[in-house]
């Protein structure tokens, strides 16, 4: 049953203090629901619990949806990534009611008296709500996936290393039944046992290849440009993405530039991929910025700047695609450094709407 009115106005009434005090009551909630259901620990990554991360992101979302809750359309995008994230993680149904229990009581430990039953109810009614959100998508993108909903036994058929930091594994599934197709630049999670403690870990890592089938609802028409920025590591998910456009029949023309910077040529990841798609495809460009070049390593092999990723570089040079206003922007790497991306993109005319993050943590690129 929606909130009313009444309880909507007490929900956006309750923002200050949400702002003050919201990473309280979900460090609470948190730390009171995990003592109280030790399972939770192979759900939830303890490394995030232990540095703030993930109650920090969570008061977050707790505060965008009481600002928005008149107004849900505005949380499209952000209800969509956390439902993704959920199906990574089997996230069931009944788990909402546990974190109702626990946030509503997390609110009566931090606020005390000043929680009332009316506020009580108002936010009993909201959490259901937005509970029934996720619900609804995640049962819709489980049944997408072949009704799988619960974590499966995979086995290391291979293993490749990119370079000195990075390998790729590739999984099968020890039972032998299909697995689903996937999008390009998608992730999955691995639950993995953690030595030393009686629980397990969930990691997300994305699937570095082009799907074998390419989905049918995968579409992307015209010739407008693809602009795939990375660093480090966040060039995983773009290769998946360089080889699915180019092996579309209708996306395989459209003029792609592969951007990646990393400290070291031992660090850069798919250099060689992209070089070598670079010389059979005319539409695709290859740029590497290596911020520390050694002796004997060749420009226009092992990189072709030196130093830091220099988006004005590339903008005067007309490889960025910024004089077409419908190239599309990919933007994976560590935080601080898609931020800047970000930012610089935007003061340069690309809306948010043509640009695509990934992030690899907790929580979202602000």
């Amino acid at each position: 049953m929606a909130p009313t009115q009444a309880q909507i106005d007490i929900v956006k009434a309750t923002i200050p203090i949400l702002k003050e005090h919201g990473t309280t009551v979900t460090s609470t909630m948190y730390k009171n629901m995990i003592g109280n259901n030790p399972e939770l620990r192979n759900v939830f990554s303890m490394r995030s619990q232990a540095t703030g991360a993930q109650p920090a992101a969570l008061a977050a979302s707790v505060l965008a949806y009481a600002t928005y809750i008149d107004d849900l359309p505005k949380l499209q995008h952000a209800v969509e990534r956390i439902a993704q994230k959920h199906v990574s993680l089997f996230i069931q149904p009944d788990q909402y009611m546990i974190v109702a229990k626990y946030l509503i009581e997390a609110f009566g430990i931090v606020l005390g008296d000043a929680f009332t039953d009316e506020i009580k109810d108002a936010w009993v009614a909201a959490y259901l709500q937005l509970a029934d959100v996720f619900i609804q998508r995640e049962a819709a993108l489980y049944k997408g996936d072949g009704e799988w909903t619960n974590w499966r036994d995979f086995k290391i058929v291979k293993k490749e290393l990119e370079n000195e930091a990075v390998a790729s594994f590739y999984l099968e599934p020890v039972d032998g039944k299909p697995i689903p197709s996937y999008l390009p630049g998608q992730y999955i999670s691995l639950q993995l046992p953690i030595p030393g403690v009686d629980f397990k870990q969930s990691r997300q890592f994305s699937l570095s290849e082009a799907p074998a089938k390419q989905p049918t609802y995968y579409r992307v028409s015209g010739d407008r440009p693809i602009v795939l920025l990375s660093a480090g590591v966040g060039a995983t998910p773009m290769r998946s993405i360089l080889d699915a456009v180019l092996a579309s029949p209708t996306t395989g023309t459209r003029p792609i530039r592969w951007i990646h910077a990393a400290r070291r040529a031992g660090t850069s990841l798919f250099v060689e991929h992209a070089r070598e798609v670079a010389a059979k495809h005319e539409n695709v460009t290859a740029t590497i910025f290596l911020k520390e070049v050694k002796e004997g390593e060749v420009k226009g092999q092992a990189f072709d700047y030196e130093g830091r990723l220099d988006l004005g570089k590339l903008a005067e040079e007309k490889a960025l695609s910024l004089e077409n206003n419908g190239a599309e922007y990919f933007i994976c790497g560590p935080e601080s450094w898609m931020l800047f991306v970000k930012e610089w993109l935007l003061e340069h005319g690309v809306p948010l709407e043509r640009q695509h993050l990934e992030l690899f943590n907790t929580g979202d690129v602000v």
